[in-house]
């Protein structure tokens, strides 16, 4: 008979790891019955995560750095009462489900039959009451038209380069060559750094432009190379949630990306998984309708506002950001971006930004 669990979670990455501490924490009585299957064994620094936040302790608890100013064009500002932090995964692995067991597996097929699921590996059958999945469906897979990519270094130099009080979250001082693309700079020490270039657009930037420009904005600096990351973030309100729970019968639940998790016009997912796996847990100890990762409609809306003028106009990204951070105090931008903001306060952020482009979006987004 195939092994019985009240959760399994398909897939070890940060939103599978949220759930499983989140149960861990909430409700330590399913603890026997919750397992995860996870296609590889993570062990190295295969990300980084990014995020800002306010006072939590498990956060802290796991940050490695942080920083409460952000340098935009050679002028510092502040981000309190926020600060940005970052996790490696190899930390954070280290420190999540080692109370949960782990199966190497790589998942072939899942399917609800009743109200039992039933997961099937190469080596392997599993049935659960519950599925939680970061894995992607190739059938509701979008194939997304714009995307965030990046190559990232973490560099050691000869002698102090960056101020490591201060990150450079959207540096574009680099040739913008018709893209929306810039240099994200987080210094961990005087002398170490980890340094993105990053683009948007419809394309993937290559290996060999993102050299060339990190090699262009470091001219004169001596470093050797200590790690490299890279990834393409889909930029996609395809995900979006459009209702507020799942239906009571569904027992396979999407969580991370493919819940919608990434907000789409930055790519940041981090906490939102981490929160979307709490609210999960709450509702299954409750026994209430799971929720989605459903957000309120102004800010999907301003979501594709701005993907649809990026696309379109890809050239201007440079100013609208350039405004945002120029002319709006940084926790004002960092609060919006949590969507956490009120109407008062998003009319400051718009006024700033290119009304024209945003007035054809919405009229076009509308229609």
């Amino acid at each position: 008979m195939p092994q019985h669990f009240h959760i399994l979670i398909l897939g070890g990455g940060a939103s599978g790891r949220w759930l499983g501490e989140s149960i861990v924490k909430t409700a330590p009585k399913w603890m026997g019955s919750v397992a995860c299957i996870e296609r590889d064994d993570r062990k190295g620094n295969d990300r980084t995560w990014c995020f800002w936040g306010h006072e939590d302790d498990v956060l802290n608890a796991l940050t490695q750095r942080q920083w409460t100013a952000n340098n935009h064009n050679g002028k510092t500002y502040t981000l309190a009462p926020y600060t940005y932090r970052i996790i490696r995964s190899s930390y954070f692995y280290k420190h999540t489900l080692s109370n949960i067991p782990i199966f190497y597996e790589e998942v072939e097929e899942c399917t609800q039959i009743g109200s039992v699921v039933h997961v099937k590996t190469k080596t392997a059958t599993y049935t659960a009451d519950y599925v939680m999945t970061s894995i992607p469906e190739k059938s509701k897979t979008p194939s997304p038209t714009f995307c965030q990519s990046f190559f990232g270094w973490y560099l050691e130099f000869d002698s102090p380069y960056f101020n490591d009080e201060e990150i450079r979250m959207m540096d574009f001082s680099i040739p913008q060559q018709s893209y929306t693309q810039f240099v994200y700079v987080l210094p961990l020490s005087k002398t170490k750094a980890l340094v993105e270039v990053t683009r948007f657009a419809r394309k993937p930037i290559t290996e060999q432009q993102a050299c060339s420009l990190r090699d262009e904005y470091l001219k004169g600096a001596h470093f050797k190379i200590i790690d490299v990351e890279s990834g393409a973030i889909p930029m996609t309100a395809e995900l979006d949630a459009k209702k507020k729970h799942h239906p009571k019968h569904q027992r396979i639940v999407p969580i991370g990306t493919v819940a919608g998790a990434t907000k789409p016009s930055t790519g940041y997912t981090f906490i939102r998984a981490k929160e979307h796996a709490e609210k999960i847990v709450q509702a299954l100890v409750n026994n209430s309708p799971i929720p989605t990762t459903y957000r309120k409609w102004r800010f999907r809306f301003y979501d594709r506002l701005l993907l649809d003028v990026l696309k379109r106009f890809p050239g201007r990204g440079k100013d609208i950001f350039s405004r945002l951070f120029e002319r709006v105090p940084h926790a004002l931008v960092l609060k919006f971006l949590d969507e956490q903001t009120n109407f008062i306060e998003e009319w400051r952020i718009f006024k700033v930004l290119p009304k024209g482009l945003f007035l054809k979006a919405a009229i076009r987004d509308l229609l």
